[in-house]
């Protein structure tokens, strides 16, 4: 699971519950409850970070 950073609020807004599903672009940040459309935008990726995902992590 890649590592995330935002601002709580951010958090807040999408109002989450347990069992809530969310969709997340890394490139661009957006953030989406799809269960009750709501959204948000958290940090992107760096270049960097992207590559490291789309190689499978670290190991």
């Amino acid at each position: 699971m890649p590592i995330l950073c935002y601002k709580p609020e951010v958090i807040n807004e999408l109002e989450l519950k347990d069992g809530d599903s969310i969709q997340v672009n890394f490139e661009t940040g957006d953030i989406v409850n799809l269960s009750n459309n709501t959204a948000g935008k958290l940090d992107k990726f760096y270049d960097a970070q992207m590559a490291i995902y789309k190689n499978g992590g670290l190991l």
